[in-house]
C-alpha cells in the first residue's frame, strides 16, 4: 500500500500504514490540506514543494518497506468471560445487552467446569483472565463465590468483574480481597444529575459510587471506573479525573457510546457526541492528565491514565500492541477469547451474546473443546481493514485498527465491515497527539522508528 501522507494546519504525517512508522513535521509551511493520499518519491513534491519533498524522500524510502506487524487475533488463548446473568438491579439506558429485573443466570458447576477446562487447555506456566459480567454480576456472587471456594487457591488466573456497583458491601469487599480481584464498576459523573442515563436516584446512586470508591481505597485495592461517554457528561470529563484523583482511582476509562441494544431503542443516538466536541474535550482530558503526571514526578502517564487514550498513546508512539481486544481488528474474539452464556453456550463475545442478535453460538462448554471452539467460524473473523474503505488509505490504520469494537458497528450497520462511527475523531484525536508530543519536546520533526 506503500506511503500515506495527510496534512492539516498543525501537522504533516507520513506513514507505512501496514505496520504503524510514522515521521511527523510541524505545518509551519501553511500547506493545504489533504488526507490519507498515498505518496511516493516522485509524486511527494506536488503536495509539500519541491524543496521539502527532496528532503523526505530518504524518509519515504524507509517507509515505503513494510516490517512484521503482530495481530492480536496471533496471541494464544487466554481469556475467558463469563455472562453471569441476563439480569439487572438499575436499567441504564444505553445497556447494549437490554438487561433488566428478570432472565436466566449461570451457576457455579457451569463456572467451575469452564474454569477448570480453560486451565488445562492454555500451557503450565501461562496465564487465564477470567471476566465476570452480566446483566449485573454481584447479583449472582453467591454462585461466583461457591464456584471460586470449589475451585481453590489458582495462582494462574487474574480475576476481573464489571459490576455497577451498587450491591458492593464488606462481606464482597473481602472476597475481592481474598481472590485478588480487579473490580471495574460505573460512575458517569461527579455531578449526580448527569448519571440519570444509569438511575432515577442520581443522588443515592452517585453518594453510594463514592462510598464504594472509599471503601476500596480504603483496602488498597485494585479497581478502575468506567465511564459512558455521551452528551449528558462530556464537559464533566477534565474536572471528573481530579475527583478521581482525589479518592485514589488512577486509572479509568471513558468507554464512547455505542447506541445499540437498548440505547437504540431509547434512541441514544441522539446522545452520540459530535467529532468536533468529542476531539476538544479528550484532547484536553490527554493534556491534563499527562501534565499531572509529570508534576507529580512521574513519567507521561505513568501512574495516572484513561484506558482509551492510554492505549493509543502507547501505539501510535511505541507501536505497542494493545491487549484491550475491542481495540484492535483482527480483534481475537473467538481465538483468545471466549463467552461462556448462563446455560453453557460459547460465544465469541459478549457483545455476541443472543440478547443483541441469535445465531453467532459457536458451541457448548460441557460438549466441545476448547481447541474445537476457537478454529470454528465466525462472522467477527470476517472484518477485515482491507474492506473498510477508510481503513485502507488511513495514516492511523495500525494505530487505531478499525475504530473500536467491530461487532458493535456490525450491529449499527449490519456490515461486518461497516466503518467505525468515531473514525473521524481516532483520526484527529491521534493527530492532536503527535501535535501535542511535538510542541512539549520543543521540537520541529518527530518519529516512531
Amino acid at each position: 500500500m506503500g506511503t500515506r501522507l495527510s496534512i492539516n494546519d498543525k501537522i504533516i504525517i507520513l506513514s507505512n500504514n501496514l505496520d504503524g512508522r510514522w515521521f511527523a513535521i510541524l505545518n509551519t509551511y501553511k500547506l493545504p490540506h489533504c488526507r490519507n493520499v498515498a505518496v511516493n518519491i516522485n509524486c511527494i513534491s506536488e503536495y509539500v514543494g519541491i524543496k521539502l519533498g527532496q528532503a523526505l524522500v530518504p524518509i519515504i524510502e524507509v517507509l515505503s518497506k513494510n516490517e512484521k506487524k503482530e495481530t492480536y487475533n496471533e496471541l494464544p488463548f487466554h481469556h475467558l468471560i463469563f455472562n453471569t446473568t441476563y439480569k439487572c438491579n438499575l436499567s441504564c439506558k444505553y445497556c447494549y445487552f437490554s438487561a433488566n429485573s428478570i432472565g436466566e443466570s449461570i451457576d457455579a458447576k457451569t463456572i467451575e467446569h469452564s474454569i477448570r477446562k480453560c486451565l488445562n487447555y492454555i500451557n503450565d506456566n501461562a496465564e487465564l483472565t477470567v471476566l465476570f459480567q452480566g446483566g449485573e454480576a454481584l447479583l449472582e456472587y453467591d454462585t461466583i463465590r461457591d464456584a471460586l471456594e470449589r475451585l481453590g487457591e489458582q495462582p494462574r488466573i487474574k480475576y476481573q468483574i464489571q459490576t455497577n456497583g451498587t450491591l458492593i458491601t464488606n462481606d464482597i469487599m473481602n472476597f475481592f480481597e481474598k481472590h485478588n480481584f480487579h473490580v471495574s464498576f460505573s460512575l458517569d459523573s461527579y455531578v449526580h444529575e448527569h448519571n440519570s442515563l444509569r438511575s432515577n436516584r442520581t443522588q443515592y446512586f452517585t453518594d453510594k459510587m463514592f462510598d464504594v470508591c472509599q471503601m476500596f481505597q480504603e483496602r488498597n485495592m485494585d479497581y478502575g471506573v468506567i465511564s459512558v461517554v455521551c452528551k449528558n457528561n462530556i464537559d464533566d470529563l477534565v474536572k471528573m479525573f481530579h475527583e478521581f484523583v482525589k479518592r485514589g482511582i488512577h486509572t479509568f476509562a471513558y468507554n464512547l457510546l455505542w447506541p445499540i441494544g437498548r440505547a437504540e431503542t431509547e434512541n441514544m443516538d441522539q446522545s452520540v457526541v459530535s467529532t468536533e466536541k468529542l476531539v476538544e474535550t479528550l484532547s484536553a482530558v490527554y493534556s491534563e492528565i499527562y501534565q499531572y503526571n509529570i508534576d507529580c514526578g512521574y513519567k507521561p502517564f505513568e501512574k495516572f491514565r484513561e484506558r482509551n487514550l492510554y492505549m493509543l498513546w502507547q501505539r501510535l508512539f511505541y507501536r505497542k500492541l494493545s491487549n484491550y481486544m475491542c481495540m484492535n481488528t483482527p480483534c481475537g474474539a473467538g481465538v483468545n477469547t471466549l463467552t461462556v452464556d448462563v446455560n453453557g453456550e460459547v460465544y465469541p463475545c459478549a457483545l455476541m451474546l443472543p440478547s443483541l442478535e441469535s445465531g453467532f453460538k459457536i458451541g457448548n462448554i460441557y460438549t466441545d473443546s476448547i481447541s474445537s471452539l476457537i478454529q470454528k467460524d465466525s462472522i467477527i473473523k470476517n472484518r477485515d481493514l482491507d474492506l473498510i474503505a477508510p481503513c485502507v488509505s488511513c495514516v492511523y490504520r495500525a494505530t487505531c485498527s478499525g475504530g473500536g469494537c467491530g461487532i458493535a458497528f456490525y450491529h449499527l450497520e449490519k456490515n461486518i465491515n461497516a466503518v467505525s462511527l468515531y473514525c473521524d475523531y481516532y483520526h484527529e484525536i491521534l493527530s492532536f497527539m503527535i501535535e501535542h508530543a511535538m510542541i512539549k519536546s520543543n521540537i520541529r520533526t518527530l518519529k516512531n522508528f
